[in-house]
């Protein structure tokens, strides 16, 4: 990480972690370009989980499915292991605005974890 890269958003779901469950942010103080992101899991046996990230301009409502800013590319994932870190926001809308809102929310999930994290980086 480095010292132009910081967290902009960051969700963490704690027990009972099930598909559907959803995070929502805080509007984001400053407009930034998303760069990557990471996910991890803890407690469970074997976790999966895969996760969709919405983003509504500031407001008065909240982001739903139909403000998903992943369009045709690969959703947050973990498929082995506990931690992932990528860069690969292909095909993402990586643009954020200053007060935009975001969510995070769990499209699948196995192993039952006890909590899953997901962070996205922005510069």
């Amino acid at each position: 990480l480095n010292v132009t890269q910081f967290a902009k958003f960051t969700a963490i779901f704690n027990s009972p972690v099930s598909g559907g469950n959803t995070v929502y942010s805080l509007p984001i103080s400053n407009a930034c370009t998303i760069t990557g992101w990471s996910v991890m899991a803890v407690g469970g046996t074997t976790p999966t989980f895969t996760v969709d990230i919405w983003k509504i301009a500031n407001g008065t409502s909240l982001p739903t499915i139909s403000n998903s800013i992943i369009n045709a590319g690969a959703k947050p994932a973990l498929a082995t292991g506990n931690i992932l870190k990528s860069t690969n926001v292909t095909s993402w809308t990586t643009t954020v605005s200053q007060y935009d809102i975001f969510a995070a929310n769990i499209t699948a999930i196995t192993g039952a974890p006890t909590q899953v994290s997901l962070v996205i980086y922005g510069q």
